[in-house]
Parts: C-alpha cells; sequence; structure tokens
C-alpha cells in the first residue's frame, strides 16, 4: 500500500527533492531516451503501457517540470518516491497489451531526485490516485 502526501507536506516533510528544471536535458541519457520512446512512440504493446498523446519532447518535458514543481507525492510499498500531478485534462491513454484501456488526466514521474534516470508517463487519476495526504488529511489534488 502506498502513503500520500500533498505537495505542501512532502515539501515540509524533505520528501520532495526534484532535480528536474525546464532546461533540463530529461531525455540525456540512454536510459531516458528509451523511457521517452516508449512512452510517446512506442514499438510494443506488451503489458500495460501508457502513450502521451502528442509524442513531442516540449510537451514531455512541461509534464515533468509541472509534475516536479506542483504534483503530490506517493512513497510506494518498496518506499519509492513518486510524483504525480492531476492535469484535469487529456495527456494520453493505457493500453494492455495492445487494447485501450482508459484514458489518462495525470502524470506520474519517478526517479525524481535523479536527472539521469528521472522520467514520466501519463496515468489515469482517477482509477488510481484519488487520496488524502497522509500527514494533514486533505485530498489529493485539493
Amino acid at each position: 500500500m502506498a502513503d500520500h502526501y500533498c505537495h505542501e507536506c512532502a515539501l515540509r516533510l524533505g520528501l520532495l527533492t526534484p532535480v528536474v528544471a525546464p532546461t533540463s536535458n530529461i531525455t540525456g541519457s540512454t536510459y531516458q531516451l528509451g523511457k521517452f520512446m516508449k512512452h510517446t512512440m512506442p514499438t510494443n504493446y506488451a503489458g500495460v503501457l501508457s502513450i502521451f498523446d502528442r509524442p513531442e519532447y516540449t510537451p514531455y518535458l512541461d509534464y515533468t517540470v509541472t509534475t516536479a514543481a506542483s504534483g503530490s507525492v506517493e512513497v510506494d510499498a518498496q518506499n519509492r518516491v513518486n510524483l504525480i500531478w492531476y492535469a484535469g485534462k487529456h495527456v494520453g491513454m493505457t493500453f494492455e497489451d495492445g487494447i485501450y484501456y482508459c484514458p489518462d488526466d495525470a502524470i506520474k514521474v519517478v526517479l525524481h531526485h535523479d536527472i539521469t534516470l528521472v522520467h514520466s508517463f501519463s496515468a489515469n487519476y482517477e482509477f488510481q490516485y484519488i487520496n488524502r495526504c497522509k500527514n494533514c488529511d486533505r485530498y489529493i489534488p485539493p
């Protein structure tokens, strides 16, 4: 089970340490370029795969920076700290084994503390992330 924190509490608790800035190169490593390609222009649809609705780099960077700047925090069962931002608009879609599963209206950023590994993908907020902050008990998003 994951714990969730609003942006403000995550900052106060030291859980949020993003390294991504509007001038960052988030396809600079082979790993990151592979993740960008996987979530914008996939060639393999096995398993669960979310795909952004725009395959360009600039929206991908913008989504990642916005999520780092204002998203909530999820601390998952493996104690990984992930960032989630509810975009409030269609940003992509999720497929399971190549079959359409659901529309996506949120961004999830993983490995936000490492500029060589940080990457993002689209997600469906309603299905996965409506929670309350573990610290202040506010709904996320507020």
